[in-house]
């Protein structure tokens, strides 16, 4: 079962609570071009429809918003908040989402490498030090209040910097993180004990 079937099936429920296929839509929304629209945030996943010719999806990613558009599942979930970087000069490839799905619930989705130079060389860097994205991705989360409940999720480079920003929150934000998705994402070089300590709330996705 890929998104679009899942969303087909699933969409005529509400979410009554976050699942890990959720989790996954969720992580891929950070990659349609939001960049063309962030003024117009905060807005609800439907209006997403409105601004289409902005955006300049692919095939797929217009489908996937006309499905999440249409589904009582998804369709009035609020994106609240995005950031995105790419610096030549810092080698910094970082984009983030946050999604409120329900009163007081918050999703941060990170993206992960997209096909540029800048991107490639930031995960070779990654593969020996830590990056600018990864402090980006705290600083990020950082930055965001107003929730009772956190989940943090990415794909590839994505699912690395949710970690990343959730093992290394303050305590107030550690305490209200729920669960970390990493779909298919790079670890560590080491094992911390700040790893240690929120490893019970990471949930790792390894393709076959």
């Amino acid at each position: 079962m890929n998104i679009l079937n899942y969303i087909k099936e699933y969409g005529h429920k509400e979410i009554l609570e976050l699942n890990n296929l959720d989790a996954l839509v969720f992580s891929r929304l950070v990659y349609l071009h939001l960049e063309k629209i962030e003024d117009k945030l905060p807005i609800a996943i439907h209006e997403l429809k409105k601004y289409l010719s902005l955006m300049k999806n692919n095939k797929y990613d217009t489908e996937l918003i006309l499905l999440l558009s249409s589904s009582i599942r998804y369709k009035n979930i609020l994106l609240t908040r995005f950031w995105s970087i790419l610096d030549e000069k810092k080698e910094e490839q970082f984009a983030a989402l946050t999604i409120k799905f329900k009163p007081n619930n918050l999703f941060i989705a990170y993206r992960g490498t997209t096909k540029n130079l800048i991107a490639y060389k930031e995960d070779l860097n990654m593969s020996y030090k830590i990056v600018p994205a990864q402090i980006d991705a705290l600083n990020y989360l950082n930055k965001e209040n107003g929730f009772n409940n956190l989940y943090l999720g990415g794909h590839s480079k994505g699912g690395n910097l949710a970690m990343y920003a959730g093992i290394n929150a303050n305590f107030p934000k550690r305490v209200m993180i729920k669960k970390i998705y990493n779909f298919d994402g790079p670890g560590f070089l080491e094992i911390t004990n700040k790893f240690k300590r929120m490893s019970s709330k990471i949930i790792n996705f390894i393709s076959e």
